[in-house]
């Protein structure tokens, strides 16, 4: 179920989402002086700022640009508003992750009106979260789904976790018992330990042909903590959200591949299963 639910909201998490509408920008004017442009920028720690005469936006300024000036309005300053820097409000998020480092703002276009604005720090907002967290839901399923396909006892991957981890998978497994759930050990592996017993399986590894052999899985299961977590931070600085957007393409690059490993897994399980057919001479 989780893949469903990643591929719906995919489809429906728009910019329109995350951004920041029109009546809450704070904005400036062509003679607004540099000095109290950049002042109200470190202030609200923004990066750029909106330019309007009149109720039109006529462009955008942004810090760094101004960090360079001295005494002067910001007209000189002022850059204009370009396709490049224009998203239609159903713009899915997932469609403009990969660029918003590299552009790290645009303003949202209803029709032809600009109705808002998102930068970077937007991506650290509930509906990223989300989509991040049914990512990492999809990636458990289908980790675990291998490991089931490959060998079902729970003692062969019990095997491969250390004491400590081997005692909290039978904890979770004892109090989902008591709860009524009719579930077997490996369905309580978690992330961390589906990936730790699934890199001792040399042959796995080799079945599912990931280029890292998932040794980087470390860093994706911090990730996905920090994610379940809405107090703490996943994308509040520049650098972060590079390091998120490399993250979410090594999760879709690892879900491909294990979608790749469980297809082969079956095919072979369905053959072997079928009866060999003998030759009539």
């Amino acid at each position: 179920m989780p893949e469903v639910f990643y591929r719906e909201l995919t489809r429906r998490a728009t910019v329109r989402d995350i951004m920041t509408p029109r009546s809450r920008f704070r904005t400036c004017t062509p003679d607004s002086t540099v000095e109290e442009t950049l002042a109200t920028m470190r202030k609200d720690d923004y990066d750029q700022m909106p330019v309007t005469e009149g109720a039109e936006i006529v462009g955008y300024v942004l810090r760094d640009d101004l960090k360079k000036a001295h005494g002067e309005s910001v007209k000189p300053f002022t850059r204009p508003v370009s396709l490049e820097n224009l998203r239609s409000c159903n713009t899915t998020i997932v469609t403009v992750l990969s660029r918003i480092v590299q552009d790290r703002f645009f303003f949202v276009l209803y029709g032809s009106e600009i109705v808002g604005l998102v930068t970077y720090a937007d991506f650290d907002k509930r509906p990223v979260r989300v989509l991040l967290y049914l990512l990492f839901s999809n990636m458990e399923s289908s980790l675990l789904r291998l490991m089931k396909e490959y060998d079902a006892d729970v003692s062969h991957w019990l095997q491969h976790l250390n004491a400590n981890q081997r005692r909290e998978v039978k904890g979770w497994h004892k109090r989902r018992k008591e709860e009524g759930m009719e579930l077997d050990e490996l369905d309580c592996f978690s992330l961390s330990h589906a990936f730790t017993a699934v890199i001792k399986e040399p042959k796995l590894l080799d079945e599912i042909g990931d280029q890292h052999r998932l040794g980087d899985f470390e860093g994706l299961v911090d990730l996905r903590n920090k994610v379940s977590h809405s107090g703490l931070d996943v994308a509040a600085r520049l650098d972060q959200l590079d390091q998120l957007i490399g993250s979410k393409r090594r999760l879709l690059e690892i879900q491909d591949e294990l979608d790749n490993a469980l297809r082969g897994l079956t095919q072979q399980h369905l053959e072997s299963q079928q009866p060999k057919k003998t030759e009539i001479s």
